[in-house]
């Protein structure tokens, strides 16, 4: 880490508009975490930031999960590694790191496993205990008093938050098959909280008994409890008293399972942060639970500030418009503060596959960011404004894991006993996973028939409800009470089993003559035991199936917002947000559907007389017309894919200077066609070089050109240290020799660099894309035919995320891919192959445009005239920048009228549209309209679209089976990803038959797989 870049980068961030930064140690850093150079890089940070006002929010953590403080916490005493129980046949041989607790029952025998040291994700160390209160108050030492020591005085005022990432009980990454979170404090405060020892019944967490699933409850209780009180609430309380908010987001948030997996109730836990967060990963919005979940605590608790992390492994072709689809699907969930994942330093080696997209300098939009940050700032900005408007409570059946919860044991003797699992992902016995995952499904078909019929709810986790759940009467009805929020109507929904002080407080509620309904199965059990009292309750609850619900609420809540005659479908992704702002109300209504439209009448129930929207691009306000009655307003909007309105209404009479948003048939309409629309290439055009022969030090040279990752892979596994040569071969056909050609490298200086056997080496220009992409020109070094650019490391060395001390010897000599950019065109042999990866359907989105080309088809030639449409078939495969389309507007009598530009899609991550040299505004996302202001027509009038493309051509993945992706890990570049040797070390082998025809891996393909770059259907001008 370099000051002086760090200054730089913040320099951009500042310019961009960004209100603050996030200080991340990633996967890739070589600087000592927490030593001297990391602290001199935070230094320039934060006196960056104070030249700029820009908040400093710190991270915890070298990666994540946080906990561990980059090794420092689990090395410091063997008592703060991660401890499990797992459950073996006394017939088996002891497995290593294991300890038994109690006698053995039934013939099995109950272990505690300690986690040992080498753990390559943990930097050679192990996960820690995060339920023992010393462990983290190591960590906090580190993690978090490290930086207070340095920068205290500005705690609370630059400095904001520090985020914890990720935390769990128990890492399912390289542990015994069927372990249980555990920690040496459990069986005090167990026997505490429940007055009985429970050694002798540990077993109950491996086998089925009469008592089991009360044990269990009793069990898993304890564990949230140790972890909400000794990392959450340890946490919070140190961030609190030191001026700062404790911020993040806890492991698989989403699913009742995962949860459990992971061994957090998640919920309880938010309550201790003073931003509390979740994270939302890949190109989707299935994902609803989490957001709901932290929303909830949120409301109740009075935090203002909901963060989410969004965007990771999304991939590099993430538009502008799936940012937007993203973003508001959050938004309407409760969330109004954006933390993107993520900003690289540098893209460098390993760090370009960092769970993208990059959300930075390198990108080739980065230059327009604000035309999509500033509407959701606004956004964010109105969101956190006044109270959430939620009409009724669902109760949360996260409890009904722990009663479920069986793990793994296992009983015959098998190799089994002696492995650590890579990832343990079911745990449980069989058939646990498809009983939780069948309460799940039912809590989620509720949940979207929520959000589908523009309700709005919060969810109540039954520890909060114990804590501060109440009954009061507000205008004399009853309510349940929570912190800040009241509800007038709780759901139950389907469960297994409910909490004694849940009961407690509904049938109060109940009996005071509070509304309760409940959907799916009912819950049989109290507290994990059958219950007469609870059977003869249910009787008196009334029981709808989950599609009545909307039909059944409605008669005991009148919806603030309902859509009159909608279609079913239109109203199925049309979700809602709705504030309270005193005698005021904000709603937010967003169109989730990413290929569907349509125009909707809105009732908005209320004592309100007018209606303003509030236009999150411009910043301005438009009174929309709208009928009023005694009952509130009626409008029509108009609903393009992700399209949203935020509405704000008020008692106060409206003005005489309405207007509708729905935008007319057209007066006149002019389209242009492909000839007349000039199309340049504004920036270098480039080609990626990653398939390379190579040499281990006086070996044969490998018989044929390999994936230049999978020979990093192979190097590190045989710990190769030595001389290395690369060889990339590059194809010229018809190239003038003065075209400009320059070969971009990362850390050039590592290398004797030859071109045709002709030496070259880095001589000062500037950096492309990157500041670790050093060009070195070699214009005119190129001949006709197969040309070889060579690269002679003479000291190799091999990469070992196990390696504890070295921090640099973790990573050793990274070989990457080479570029080569310039002012030539790149030419390839398209396939008839257009692979679709099945996720683009099933998360709703539109299928993306790809081009595959032949695997060492490419050569460079001379530029060709581009002409309108896709530019990857024309010269432009891997081209990472911009385009800029003209054309003349026609000459028309504008008779009073508007002007737009309109399009019929966007392949790019955006288009801006100039006219006039002034750019007149953007096309991000549906309906890809933009008005043409302050024209006067002539012959003489031009506009321009400059179409900003992403880093996912240059960078890849290339050469899935699948193609482009909508998940994209840092594995998803490598030949062995989705397949039986993914990380495993006979991939070393694997690599030499493949270059002898004996192996090829099945998912991946040498082919070329590129995302289209230019194709807007139908550009035209129209007069409204």
């Amino acid at each position: 880490m370099e000051p002086a870049e760090v200054r730089r980068q913040i320099d951009k961030i500042a310019e961009a508009g960004w209100g603050g930064i996030m200080i991340h140690s990633r996967i890739g850093l070589i600087t000592p975490y927490l030593g001297n150079e990391w602290f001199d890089a935070v230094d320039a940070a934060i006196e960056q930031c104070r030249k700029y006002q820009l908040n400093v929010w710190l991270y915890d953590e070298d990666k994540w999960p946080s906990g561990f403080s980059g090794g420092t916490v689990p090395l410091a005493n063997e008592s703060f590694h991660m401890k499990t129980l797992i459950a073996r046949s006394v017939h088996s041989a002891i497995p290593e790191n294991v300890s038994p607790i109690g006698s053995p029952v039934n013939d099995l025998q109950i272990y505690k496993w300690t986690a040992p040291l080498g753990h390559a994700f943990f930097n050679g160390t192990c996960f820690p205990d995060h339920m023992s209160r010393p462990a983290m108050q190591k960590f906090i030492e580190e993690a978090y008093e490290s930086y207070y020591q340095r920068y205290r005085d500005d705690y609370g005022q630059l400095i904001v938050a520090e985020f914890t990432d990720e935390p769990c009980t128990i890492f399912r990454r390289r542990l015994p098959i069927g372990s249980v979170p555990y920690t040496d404090e459990l069986l005090e405060a167990f026997e505490q909280e429940y007055s009985y020892n429970p050694i002798n019944k540990l077993h109950l967490l491996f086998v089925n008994s009469v008592d089991a699933q009360q044990f269990r409850i009793h069990y898993f209780r304890i564990i949230n409890k140790l972890f909400e009180k000794n990392y959450s609430a340890q946490i919070g309380e140190w961030c609190r008293s030191h001026n700062i908010h404790l911020t993040g987001h806890y492991i698989l948030e989403g699913g009742l399972y995962d949860q459990q997996c992971w061994g957090v109730n998640i919920m309880p836990n938010y309550r201790h942060m003073g931003i509390p967060g979740i994270d939302h990963l890949c190109r989707q919005i299935e994902e609803r639970v989490s957001a709901k979940q932290c929303q909830s605590v949120a409301n109740q608790y009075g935090q203002k500030r909901l963060i989410s992390e969004m965007y990771g492994c999304a991939g590099q072709s993430l538009t502008f418009e799936d940012r937007l689809w993203i973003a508001s699907q959050q938004m309407a969930l409760g969330v109004n503060m954006l933390n993107y994942h993520l900003s690289l330093y540098t893209m460098a080696g390993c760090r370009k596959r960092d769970c993208p997209p990059n959300i930075f300098y390198q990108q080739p939009w980065w230059p327009v960011n604000k035309a999509i940050d500033e509407p959701l700032s606004r956004t964010c900005f109105a969101l956190s404004q006044g109270q959430f408007h939620a009409e009724m409570l669902i109760i949360h059946p996260q409890e009904s894991t722990f009663a479920l919860w069986q793990s793994k044991a296992i009983y015959t003797p098998t190799q089994e006993d002696f492995t650590l699992a890579e990832y343990d992902e079911e745990p449980t016995a069989k058939g646990i996973k498809q009983t939780i995952t069948s309460i799940e499904k039912e809590f989620l078909s509720l949940i979207n028939v929520m959000l589908s019929s523009q309700r709005t709810f919060d969810f109540g986790a039954e520890a909060i409800l114990a804590d501060i759940g109440k009954v009061e009467f507000v205008d004399g009805q009853p309510v349940i009470c929570m912190g800040q929020m009241r509800y007038a109507l709780v759901i139950l929904p389907g469960m297994l089993t409910i909490a004694t002080t849940t009961l407690d407080l509904l049938e109060e509620f109940h009996r005071k003559g509070g509304q309760i309904i409940r959907c799916g199965q009912a819950p049989q059990l109290l507290d994990g035991i059958p219950s007469s009292r609870l059977a003869k309750w249910l009787e008196a609850i009334p029981s709808v199936t989950i599609d009545d619900v909307p039909i059944r609420i409605k008669t005991v809540i009148p919806p603030a917002v309902e859509l009159v005659d909608a279609n079913s479908e239109d109203a199925r992704m049309l979700y809602v947000h709705i504030r309270n702002l005193g005698n005021d109300r904000l709603i937010y209504l967003v169109n989730l559907h990413r290929t569907r439209a349509f125009n909707a009448s809105i009732k908005l129930h209320g004592q309100f007389n007018s209606v303003h929207q509030l236009d999150t691009i411009t910043g301005e306000q438009t009174e929309l017309k709208a009928i009023v009655d005694s009952n509130g307003l009626m409008v029509e909007l108009p609903f393009a894919q992700t399209q949203s309105h935020l509405l704000l209404l008020s008692p106060k009479s409206a003005d005489n200077k309405q207007i509708s948003p729905i935008v007319n048939n057209p007066k006149r309409k002019s389209s242009f066609a492909p000839e007349e629309i000039k199309v340049e290439r504004l920036d270098d055009n480039a080609i990626t070089l990653d398939y390379a022969s190579w040499r281990e030090g006086t070996n044969d040279w490998a018989s044929m050109p390999m994936p230049v990752i999978a020979i990093q892979e192979r190097l590190n596994i045989i710990q190769y240290n030595g001389v290395l040569a690369l060889r990339y071969p590059v194809h010229i056909q018809s190239l003038d020799k003065n075209r400009k050609v320059h070969l971009v490298i990362e850390y050039p200086d590592k290398y004797e660099i030859r071109v045709n056997q002709y030496p070259v080496k880095y001589n000062g220009l500037p950096f492309h894309i990157d500041f670790r992409w050093m060009p070195i020109d070699i214009t005119g070094l190129l001949h006709e035919g197969r040309n070889t650019i060579e690269l002679l490391c003479n000291n190799f060395q091999y990469g070992d995320l196990k390696i504890i001390k070295d921090q640099a010897s973790r990573y050793g000599t990274e070989i990457e891919a080479i570029y080569l950019v310039g002012d030539f065109a790149v030419q390839g042999t398209p396939t008839n192959a257009k692979p679709a990866s099945a996720r683009w359907h099933a998360y709703g989105l539109p299928p993306i445009d790809v081009q595959c080309f032949a695997g060492d088809s490419f050569y460079l030639t001379n530029p060709i005239d581009l002409k309108f449409g896709d530019t990857t078939v024309q010269g432009l495969p891997f081209y990472a920048g911009r385009l800029k389309l003209s054309a003349k507007i026609p000459n028309v009598d504008l008779d009073g009228c508007k002007t737009f530009i309109e399009i019929d899609k966007l392949d790019v991550a955006c288009g801006e549209v100039i006219v006039n040299a002034k750019t007149s505004g953007y096309f991000i996302s549906h309906p890809f309209r933009v008005e043409l202001k302050d024209i006067s027509v002539d012959n003489s009038k031009q506009f321009s679209i400059i179409l900003y493309s992403t880093l996912r051509n240059l960078l890849g993945p290339h050469h899935h089976a699948e193609g482009e992706l909508t998940d994209t890990g840092p594995n998803c570049f490598k030949p062995w990803h989705g397949t039986q040797y993914e990380e495993s070390p006979e991939v070393a082998k694997l690599l030499i038959d493949w270059t002898k025809g004996k192996h090829v891996p099945s998912k991946w393909k040498d082919d070329y797989c590129m995302v289209s770059f230019g194709n807007l259907g139908q550009i035209r001008i129209v007069n409204y």
